[in-house]
């Protein structure tokens, strides 16, 4: 049996793209990533964070991807 790839991805909040509701990360982006993910045989874990620390932990390669950044990213 192959191992199970997991893909860490961090976000912002950003609705309706990438937000957090009580059951787990949710939105546009999410059901997209998750979808292509499938089809891929990957499985991706999403943190939550400010874009600031997103990026940052993104850079420092604490995550593999970043989902979506927030209204405010250039």
């Amino acid at each position: 049996m192959a191992k199970e790839i997991v893909i860490n991805t961090c976000y912002s909040d950003w609705r309706p793209f990438t937000y957090i509701e009580k059951n787990g990360s949710k939105g546009l982006t999410i059901e997209i990533y998750d979808k292509a993910a499938l089809l891929a045989g990957l499985k991706l874990k999403y943190t939550k964070q400010p874009w600031a620390r997103c990026l940052r932990e993104f850079t420092a390669g604490k995550y593999d991807a970043i989902a979506d950044g927030d209204a405010g990213m250039a």
